[in-house]
C-alpha cells in the first residue's frame, strides 16, 4: 500500500492539510486539502495543488453534509 503525511493548521473558518507521500505504486504524491465548515450541519473540503508523480491533477471540491437520524417508527 501507499502511505501519506500530512501537517494540520486550524483556521478561522476550519482547517488546512497539506499532505505528502507514496501511492501504492511507488510515485510521490502531495496535495492540500482546505476543510470549511458551511454551518452547523455540513463542511466543504477543497482538494487543491495535488500532484501524482510529475502530473498535476485537477481540483476537487465536496461538500459534506450531516445526514440526520431516521425518524422512529410510529408508536415507539
Amino acid at each position: 500500500g501507499g502511505f501519506v503525511e500530512g501537517f494540520w493548521t486550524p483556521t478561522e473558518t476550519g482547517w488546512v492539510a497539506t499532505s505528502n507521500g507514496v501511492t501504492p505504486d511507488g510515485e510521490p504524491a502531495s496535495g492540500t486539502r482546505i476543510l470549511t465548515q458551511v454551518d452547523d450541519e455540513s463542511y466543504t473540503i477543497d482538494f487543491t495543488s495535488r500532484v501524482v508523480g510529475n502530473e498535476l491533477q485537477p481540483d476537487i471540491s465536496v461538500v459534506v453534509v450531516r445526514k440526520p437520524p431516521e425518524p422512529a417508527p410510529a408508536g415507539e
